[in-house]
C-alpha cells in the first residue's frame, strides 16, 4: 500500500507540473507575439508584464502565509481558485477587441495568476517529501520541462499555420485538464512526520521573523534576482532576437522547444548531483551558464548561435530550478516552506520580472535587441558574484537550517 501510495503521489505530481508547463508555453513564451499582434508596443508590453509580476508578488505572499498558519487552507484550495481565475480570463481576453487597456489588465493577471501558481505547486512537492513520500522533485520539473518543449513546438508551427487566435482556446482547454489533475492531488498533511520542524509543533513564523532568523537570505535572493532579469528579459523578447538574424514564428516555436528539452537531461542530472555535492555548489555553477546566454545571443549572427544561447537554458535555469527549490527546502523549517517558496518565487518571477519586463522593453524601443542583450550580460555577472560570495560564506560558517 506504500508503495501504491508513493507511485500515486509521484505520478499524479508529474501530471500536475507537467500540464502546468505545457499552459505556461501559451502564457509567456507568446505573450510578446500574441500581443504585439494585439496592437500593443514593446513598451507597453513590458508594462503588462511588469503589471503581472508586481500582482504575482501579492499573489504569493499573501495566500502563503495563511497557508502555513492556517490549517483550513490547503494548497490545493488555493490552486483551485488560481486555475478557476485563468481559465475565466483565458474566455475574456478574446474579446476584448480594440480595448488596449482591458487587454493589458486582462493579461497582466493572467500571467500573475499562473506564476503564482508555480510556487504552489513546487511548496506541494516539497510537503510530499517533507511527509515521507518518496517522489524525486528533478524528474516532476524534467517532465515539465519536456511538455512544454512539446506545446512550444505545436504552438509555433499551429500559430504559423492557422493564426494566434488559437492561443487563448488552446490554454482554456490545457488548464482545464490542469484543473482537474489538481482536483485529484492528495493533501500531503495527513502524512505528518514527528520531524521537531513539523508544522503542527511549531507556530508559523511571519516574513520578517523569517528574515530575522535568516539575516544574510536576501542577499542571496537578490542575486537570484540578477539572474531570473536576464533569464526573463531574452525569454520573453526571444522573437527580437530571432528577427535580429532573420527568422520567424517558426523559428521561435523550435528554438523554444528544443532548449525546453535542453533542460530535462540537466533537472535529471542536477537531481543525481544533489546526492554528492550541496545545492549552494550546484547554485554557483548554474549562476555561471547565465553568464554565457545573454553572450551569445549578443555575438549571434545566425539562428544557430541564437538556439546556442537559447540552450544555455539547460545547464543555467534548468539547474537553478532544482537547485534552488532544494537549497530553499533545506534552509528553512517545514513550517515555513510555503513562504520560503514563495519568497524565492518573488524575487525571481515577481520582482525580476518588474525589472526585467519594463526595463528591457524600453531598452528594446530606444536601444534594440543588442543594447537589452548587454544589459542582460550585465545583471548575470552581477547575480553570479553575490551567489558566489554569499554560498561560500555560507559553507563557512557551517550554520546549519541557517543561510
Amino acid at each position: 500500500m506504500k508503495n501504491q501510495s508513493n507511485l500515486y503521489v509521484s505520478v499524479t505530481s508529474m501530471f500536475l507540473m507537467g500540464f502546468y508547463w505545457f499552459g505556461n508555453a501559451f502564457i509567456l513564451t507568446y505573450a510578446s507575439v500574441y500581443l504585439l499582434d494585439r496592437g500593443l508596443n514593446n513598451t507597453e508590453i513590458g508594462i503588462v508584464l511588469s503589471v503581472g509580476a508586481v500582482l504575482s508578488i501579492f499573489l504569493q505572499g499573501i495566500p502563503s502565509a495563511m497557508a502555513d498558519s492556517l490549517p483550513q487552507v490547503s494548497l490545493k484550495s488555493i490552486m483551485t481558485i488560481f486555475l478557476i481565475g485563468e481559465l475565466a480570463l483565458t474566455i475574456r481576453i478574446p474579446f476584448c477587441g480594440a480595448d488596449k487597456p482591458m487587454l493589458m489588465i486582462a493579461y497582466a493577471l493572467l500571467e500573475a495568476l499562473d506564476w503564482s501558481l508555480l510556487a504552489y505547486i513546487n511548496t506541494l512537492s516539497m510537503d510530499y517529501e517533507n511527509s515521507g513520500y518518496q517522489i524525486d522533485f528533478s524528474v516532476v520539473r524534467a517532465f515539465g520541462s519536456a511538455l512544454y518543449g512539446i506545446a512550444s513546438l505545436l504552438l509555433g508551427i499551429g500559430s504559423s499555420h492557422f493564426g494566434l487566435g488559437i492561443l487563448m482556446p488552446g490554454l482554456f482547454l490545457v488548464r482545464f485538464v490542469t484543473l482537474i489533475q489538481c482536483l485529484l492531488m492528495v493533501n500531503p498533511h495527513i502524512r505528518q512526520t514527528s520531524s521537531s520542524f513539523s508544522r503542527q509543533k511549531r507556530a508559523p513564523s511571519g516574513y520578517l521573523s523569517l528574515f530575522h532568523d535568516h539575516p544574510r537570505l536576501p542577499f542571496l535572493l537578490f542575486g537570484f534576482f540578477c539572474l531570473w532579469i536576464s533569464g526573463t528579459s531574452t525569454n520573453n523578447y526571444l522573437i527580437h532576437t530571432i528577427h535580429k538574424v532573420g527568422g520567424n514564428n517558426t523559428n521561435l516555436g523550435v528554438i523554444s522547444s528544443t532548449s525546453a528539452w535542453m533542460e530535462v537531461p540537466f533537472m535529471l542530472l542536477c537531481g543525481m548531483l544533489l546526492h554528492r555535492h550541496s545545492s549552494s555548489t550546484l547554485l554557483r555553477c548554474s549562476a555561471f551558464f547565465y553568464i554565457l546566454k545573454p553572450t551569445i545571443m549578443l555575438l549571434a549572427t545566425s539562428i544557430p548561435m541564437v538556439a546556442l544561447g537559447q540552450y544555455m537554458q539547460g545547464p543555467s535555469y534548468a539547474m537553478f530550478t532544482i537547485a534552488s527549490v532544494y537549497y530553499m527546502n533545506h534552509v528553512v523549517p517545514p513550517k515555513d516552506s510555503a513562504k520560503a517558496q514563495a519568497i524565492l518565487g518573488i524575487s525571481t518571477k515577481g520582482m525580476s520580472g518588474i525589472v526585467a519586463n519594463l526595463v528591457s522593453g524600453i531598452i528594446l524601443d530606444h536601444l534594440g535587441i543588442n543594447g537589452m542583450l548587454a544589459f542582460c550580460m550585465l545583471c548575470t555577472i552581477c547575480g553570479f558574484c553575490f551567489i558566489l560570495h554569499f554560498t561560500i560564506m555560507h559553507q563557512k560558517t557551517g550554520v546549519s537550517k541557517q543561510v
